[in-house]
């Protein structure tokens, strides 16, 4: 009778221990932006800064400060250069790669301070840790807002730095191996917190996703997040792939047709990397030119130009 007592209060006891471990091993989302801060320099602690791959030394006295290392990655400061540009651009701040402006205005919920009162669907996008990055402070200063696309000349605003900034038209181009992490993130967002996208946003980033597949370092990081988050991000780990049906499902923003586009018939398209242009097949004569190594398919004409590519000059449409 003792022996069965005893075995029992045992029963109850591993199991109580066990629901116990369960429940202290239960990935939990970030409750808000600074508890997602701390987490990333965990997820990111050996990782450099996103847009231009400088080495981070992390601050013991602060959760979330860091210091860039300059000459790791050869980044120069953008001019003009005051002692308060040099101690941002010397800082490692916390970049929304979805400016969570955007996710403020598609909610409707007015500023920071009041959406973080009044939406939930606001804090759990603004610490989604999946389109959280470190940067450097100048860099998230300088893109802001702006969305990602092309721009055209060299990268020389930053040194090394592979970052492009375009301040009139309020675009930013990053590096080409960071596009289709880029990309996927911008999807997951869409798909996850219900926001629109433009058809010319949906074509890019899909030529990109498309053009840029997943890395391995960001198949690793996916996997780390979700272990700590709960969930991946499905265009990452290859559980969603964005098609019709998540176009249909977009209800579409307004943006102005630029003038200088140009109306091209659809068809086969063959774009050229190296001069950013793209060629139709039957209409452009260098469309089996273009050398194997330069090659970029594109479903579109529409597609190849939204990406930044334009038609050759050749072509009878």
């Amino acid at each position: 009778m003792i022996a069965n007592r005893h075995k029992k209060w045992y029963t109850m006891a591993s199991a109580v221990w066990f629901l116990s471990f369960l429940a202290s091993t239960v990935a939990a989302a970030p409750a808000n932006f600074e508890e997602a801060k701390r987490q990333l320099r965990l997820i990111d602690q050996d990782a450099p800064t996103f847009y231009c791959g400088c080495d981070i030394t992390w601050l013991k006295s602060s959760g979330t400060s860091g210091r860039v290392d300059h000459t790791s990655c050869g980044y120069e400061i953008r001019p003009p250069v005051s002692d308060a540009v040099k101690a941002r651009a010397a800082r490692v701040e916390v970049e929304h790669l979805v400016p969570i402006s955007w996710i403020g205005e598609q909610f409707q919920c007015g500023n920071r301070t009041s959406c973080r009162s009044s939406s939930a669907a606001y804090n759990a996008a603004e610490a989604d840790l999946h389109g959280l990055v470190p940067a450097i402070g100048q860099v998230n200063g300088d893109r802001s807002n702006y969305r990602f696309g092309m721009v055209s000349g060299p990268a020389t605003q930053y040194g090394a730095c592979n970052f492009k900034v375009e301040f009139k038209q309020r675009i930013a181009e990053p590096a080409d191996h960071l596009k289709g992490h880029i990309a996927r993130v911008h999807l997951y967002y869409a798909d996850r917190y219900n926001l629109r996208l433009s058809g010319q946003q949906q074509q890019l980033l899909a030529a990109w996703d498309r053009q840029y597949p997943v890395t391995h370092a960001e198949r690793e990081r996916d996997i780390k997040i979700a272990k700590v988050q709960g969930w991946n991000n499905p265009y990452i780990s290859g559980d969603k792939r964005w098609g019709e049906q998540q176009r249909k499902s977009q209800v579409p923003l307004k943006v102005a047709d630029s003038a200088d586009t140009p109306k091209v018939a659809e068809g086969s398209v063959r774009g050229n990397r190296n001069s950013r242009i793209f060629h139709i097949e039957g209409k452009c004569p260098s469309y089996d030119r273009v050398a194997d190594h330069n090659r970029v398919e594109f479903t579109s004409a529409s597609e190849a130009i939204a990406a930044g590519y334009r038609i050759a000059g050749n072509c009878s449409l």
